[in-house]
């Protein structure tokens, strides 16, 4: 069930957390199978990063202002 006290920014830090800490399982991962070549898997690793990180930029900055009233329902709208 969803925490009311949750604020959207807060859902979206939680997905960017979870993708970085995805991100770095994988590197791990991949640096342990092959440990005389890291450089791809930095290489992906840091890409993911900066793409996480524009991600929740972009998710954050598309957020209304505190107290702006909730869109309606697409059904609400559509009866005219």
């Amino acid at each position: 069930m969803a925490d009311a006290n949750r604020t959207d920014a807060d859902i979206i830090g939680d997905a960017y957390a979870q993708r970085l800490a995805g991100l770095y399982d994988t590197f791990f991962m991949s640096v342990v199978q092959s440990p005389d070549n890291p450089g791809p898997a930095k290489d992906a690793f840091v890409r993911g990063v900066v793409l996480a990180r524009t991600v929740r930029d972009m998710a954050i900055k598309s957020l209304p202002a505190d107290g702006t009233q909730a869109p309606k329902p697409f059904d609400a709208i559509a009866k005219v």
